[in-house]
């Protein structure tokens, strides 16, 4: 985030005994809650707030709706229709009278061949709109956690687009895109589109038209912070959700030209073919040693590891598009030859041998010793690295604290000073939601099944001990309340649920579920109800634990195609998925 504009007084919450009872009724989930010491807060921890929010019945005007068919002509309804005319028949001579039955008789026999030849291979359309999706664990918190996130998602949505949060009326590229890969392009697509749409700006060195560049008071804008490709990621992500090709188009130019200017503002090509400026969204002084300190232009002659990792997700995406739209093989390959030869310079340069990857390369190509969540996140699950010895290297030396993953570690010394504004501390190894949710996407994707349920329970502890999903939290747990409902903070937990527990992936021809079920949290049945995918709706069912898929049924069928079977995206209507899961 931007510290120019993130960042009033911070309000440290200091209450650790906020209690939650959740009353479900009605498709309402009422909380009641303690409010949390606040510092120049009114509130203290004797005064209890009443929220009541939609929780089976969140609707909002940019959720795609199912709209219920026309009821098909049954012989009940004509017959109900028939016994409404006896009286005008009555009246009628006998004559008509006559005519009038034959005729009625005659649309009775036809809507019985309508009625009983209808197509049933499909289960038929909800008689009601197919609503949010809801989540059913048997365990309140997790699903009461589920429902809140999709509830401030809403509010987050303003007007077209989606904002950062409580306080921010703000439109940011990197925000959006994070939070459409991890769950709000299946949610929103219209409202990630719409956003992404408005992230662009003209290069004014001729590169046309880019990816918008989120900038900061500490460190400034382009090319400082280059980590505007992140928009890609987004725009891949809505486009596999919903494979609006126009919008892909437009995308595919966008993406391209960010490239290029990318290469031409930012990158090292003599020495290490590393992409250089500020690691992605740890632009303030808080997020580096004390001699960058307001020295963006020290920042960037930096080669930071998400960042180049973005960038390496920006030539396999544009691969990907040109491969989509049908463009020609020698483009494709172009950007395949530079995202080989990025992950090689990444892994060559980058790496802290039995450690992990570095935070960043300095500008005199020394490398920090600290490591940051979100890039080691997309080394792991972008499969950037490949290596089984160092994956494990990596899973074993993070530090994993009660409350989950830390942005940064360790911290650097700071000034005590500093914490008088929440851009002076707020990136120095605090925990950020959306990181974490990374984190366990990649966790997920190794089956590191007990990492990944820690990432998991310690999210959901958060949520509850604070009743939203703030921006970041200190290592204790709380949290300064005007960081209160942030978008990426609420897809963060989502991805965890969609992608990690129920194993969820899309991609252009279809979806796949692979789920990793932790036995220790989760030893009954998981149901996710309603989850949309394009033109089909699912109700997903998970027996057993672990991660190995033992049988997968789609309607009572039992499927074949491996571990991981394949829903086609051309599949419509609601269904049903049954999986086994074996140990």
């Amino acid at each position: 985030m931007m510290a120019e504009r993130r960042g009033t007084s911070p309000r440290a919450n200091d209450d650790n005994s906020n209690s939650i009872p959740l009353t479900f009724n009605d498709g309402t989930a009422k909380v009641e809650r303690t409010a949390p010491v606040t510092g120049d807060q009114s509130l203290h921890k004797d005064t209890t707030i009443q929220d009541t929010f939609p929780c089976h019945r969140v609707t909002c005007e940019h959720r795609p709706i199912m709209v219920a068919e026309h009821p098909r002509p049954s012989p009940r309804r004509v017959l109900i229709a028939l016994g409404q005319t006896a009286p005008f028949l009555l009246s009628m001579n006998s004559r008509i009278r006559r005519i009038h039955v034959a005729i009625v008789a005659v649309v009775f026999l036809i809507s019985g061949a309508v009625y009983f030849g209808r197509d049933t291979s499909l289960s038929p359309p909800s008689a009601e709109p197919y609503g949010p999706t809801v989540l059913e664990t048997g365990l309140k918190d997790y699903d009461w956690a589920h429902n809140l996130a999709l509830a401030e998602m809403e509010q987050n949505v303003q007007g077209n687009h989606f904002v950062a949060g409580e306080g921010w009326s703000q439109l940011w590229t990197r925000d959006t895109s994070y939070a459409a890969e991890q769950a709000a392009s299946l949610l929103f697509p219209e409202v990630v589109r719409s956003s992404l749409e408005e992230s662009v700006e003209n290069d004014p060195d001729g590169a046309g038209t880019v990816w918008l560049q989120d900038s900061c008071a500490h460190f400034g804008g382009w090319p400082n912070l280059s980590d505007a490709i992140v928009g890609a990621r987004g725009a891949w992500s809505v486009y596999r959700a919903e494979g609006n090709r126009t919008f892909l188009e437009w995308a595919y130019v966008v993406t391209k030209n960010s490239l290029a200017r990318a290469e031409r503002d930012a990158f090292d090509d003599e020495i290490t073919g590393l992409f250089t400026g500020c690691s992605s969204f740890m632009e303030s002084n808080s997020g580096y040693p004390a001699k960058y300190h307001h020295r963006g232009d020290l920042v960037g002659k930096t080669k930071a590891l998400s960042t180049n990792s973005l960038h390496y997700s920006g030539y396999e995406i544009a691969a990907l598009m040109g491969r989509e739209l049908g463009e020609e093989k020698k483009e494709i390959k172009h950007y395949e030859d530079k995202a080989s030869r990025l992950r090689s310079a990444i892994r060559e340069h980058l790496w802290i041998p039995g450690m992990y990857y570095s935070y960043f390369m300095d500008e005199n190509g020394k490398l920090m010793k600290n490591y940051e969540g979100l890039g080691e996140s997309l080394m792991l699950l972008d499969g950037i690295e490949t290596d089984p010895r160092r994956i494990a290297t990596i899973f074993s030396n993070v530090n994993q604290t009660k409350y989950g993953l830390p942005s940064l570690w360790p911290q650097f010394d700071l000034d005590p000073k500093s914490m008088k504004h929440i851009s002076l501390y707020y990136h120095d190894g605090r925990l950020w939601p959306f990181v974490q949710g990374y984190f366990a996407m990649a966790a997920a994707k190794h089956r590191k099944v007990d990492i990944f349920a820690h990432s998991l329970q310690a999210l959901k502890d958060l949520v509850v001990k604070s009743n939203t999903f703030a921006e970041f939290y200190e290592l204790n747990g709380t949290f300064p309340l005007e960081r209160s409902r942030q978008l990426w903070s609420e897809t963060g937990y989502l991805a965890m649920i969609y992608q990690g527990l129920f194993g969820i992936s899309y991609d252009v021809d279809g979806l796949r579920i692979s789920p990793v079920k932790p036995e220790s949290i989760f030893p009954d049945d998981i149901i996710l109800k309603n989850f949309k995918y394009r033109d089909m709706i699912l109700n997903i069912t998970v027996k057993g634990s672990g991660y190995q898929v033992a049988s997968l049924k789609i309607d009572g069928k039992k499927q074949r195609g491996g571990s991981t079977p394949k829903l086609p995206r051309e599949l419509k209507g609601r269904h049903v998925v049954d999986i086994e899961l074996k140990i």
